[in-house]
């Protein structure tokens, strides 16, 4: 009964909602609230991939969701606006509800596996409107975010544009992590506004260790 109700509403989503979805193996989808406009916009589902009051919207061409197997995701939001945009979850990570996941003017974010990101946060690709120059010339151009597997982002984060955070990271609650001009390395703890390296070789584990 579970597939049957499943292929109705694959069969509603892709008739009328403009888009292309496409579920694995024991995929289970409740109260999604998806809107879109625009050609060739795709949302790719993996192996026992739970949605529940998850909402979408997707303005522009070519933009495309991919979530990888194991993720069970609840009460946060995805948008794309312009075209050739991509949002990719890798397999087995924890979004905290209430989180923004936003890729505009033909950028990506790419998340790893075994992630863990606390609510609310939101990662954007770009500010949403332009910084000029004395010139008129724009100086705030989207840019692409990147988070390694095993990523820990703390409690009310903003990652912005540029972002490109490595395995192991840790990042502070309530920071604001922007495009930093070193390379960060891989076991990294950041915090602050904007957030800076406060201790490397560090990791993180899901349990309290005693």
């Amino acid at each position: 009964m579970k597939q049957i109700w499943l292929r109705l509403q694959m069969l509603f989503y892709n008739r009328l909602k403009h888009i292309s979805l496409t579920c694995g193996e024991d995929c289970e989808i409740s109260c999604l609230h998806l809107a879109s406009c625009g050609k060739n916009n795709s949302i790719v589902l993996g192996n026992r991939v739970k949605l529940h009051d998850v909402r979408i919207t997707i303005f522009g061409n070519d933009n495309h969701i991919v979530v990888k197997d194991d993720n069970h995701i609840a009460g946060i939001r995805f948008a794309m606006e312009d075209d050739g945009n991509r949002i990719e979850i890798g397999a087995h990570n924890f979004i905290g509800s209430g989180s923004l996941l936003a890729a505009l003017e033909g950028t990506k974010i790419v998340i790893g596996d075994d992630c863990m990101i606390a609510s609310p946060c939101e990662i954007r690709t770009s500010d949403s409107h332009s910084l000029l120059d004395e010139n008129g010339k724009r100086i705030n151009y989207a840019q692409d975010i990147i988070l390694g597997g095993h990523v820990w982002i703390g409690m009310g984060c903003l990652i912005l544009k540029g972002a490109n955070i490595p395995k192991d990271c840790v990042v502070a609650a309530k920071s604001v992590v922007c495009k930093m001009k070193e390379r960060l390395k891989e076991g990294s703890l950041l915090g602050g506004t904007p957030a800076r390296v406060l201790k490397e070789n560090v990791s993180w584990n899901h349990q309290r260790i005693k």
